[in-house]
């Protein structure tokens, strides 16, 4: 990256977000490991603080828009 200022966004948002490789290592292993009978078609995987802050922003939406 050439503009320092989105390498900056960058780096803050993997350091707050990042999610260990063992852990989605983790996530293919039990589907993997999954009975032959089983199927999964999508996974998604986010770092739980991301989903909360999110549902914190949908949040704060709504109370702005009902004011």
């Amino acid at each position: 990256m050439t503009d320092s200022k989105i390498r900056e966004n960058a780096e803050k948002n993997y350091e707050e977000y990042a999610i260990l490789a063992e852990r989605i290592a983790s996530v293919v292993t039990n589907v993997l490991d999954m009975p032959a009978d089983a199927a999964v078609n999508d996974i998604t995987i986010r770092p739980i603080n991301q989903v909360q802050q999110s549902a914190q922003n949908l949040i704060n939406t709504q109370k702005r828009r009902s004011n």
